[in-house]
């Protein structure tokens, strides 16, 4: 892998392009793979455009996972497995240990929060046993792009993150 890896990114929505966004500050357009079932997503973003998850994983050294927990099992089966690549998912609430039925062992799970779109996100995660420190360099290195970079130790930490982030502003609109 070079200095600056290939990073593809598999859902271009809200959070995925705010993650595509904030690479683009960083990376070049040539090192950022993009897929979205809406086509258009990667041109509109700037990212080279591929044509399927499969793809993707096939031409990246680093694949964010950036879709709706819902959607985990479908993309289980039609990309599994990915082997020795960086997985990083920020799709809530869904474990390492499901994670690894993609079939790789070094995996980071991730939660962004909405103020990624002004890349002020606090973003906390947490690595597998099996990711390697230049792969924490590497997730990192990306979620930094959107803000703020929190490491944990354990996944319940990572939850509590997620329930706060996932409901904090509303909590506080709603006391104001």
């Amino acid at each position: 892998m070079n200095d600056k890896p290939i990073v593809g990114l598999i859902g271009l929505g809200t959070m995925g392009g705010a993650i595509a966004r904030g690479l683009l500050t960083s990376f070049e357009p040539s090192q950022l793979l993009g897929y979205d079932r809406r086509s258009d997503h990667a041109s509109r973003l700037g990212v080279l455009a591929v044509s399927s998850a499969g793809e993707l994983c096939h031409r990246s050294d680093v694949i964010i996972v950036a879709v709706k927990p819902q959607q985990i099992p479908d993309l289980i089966v039609e990309i599994s497995p990915i082997g020795d690549k960086l997985l990083l998912s920020i799709a809530a609430g869904v474990p390492i240990d499901r994670l690894k039925a993609f079939g790789c062992t070094r995996i980071i799970r991730a939660m962004p929060n909405l103020a990624a779109l002004a890349k002020a996100s606090l973003t906390g995660w947490i690595a597998s046993p099996a990711a390697t420190a230049s792969d924490r360099s590497i997730a990192q290195t990306i979620f930094a792009a959107i803000g703020t970079v929190l490491e944990f130790t354990t996944e319940s930490m990572l939850d509590a993150l997620t329930a706060v982030a996932g409901s904090g502003t509303g909590y506080f609109m709603a006391v104001d």
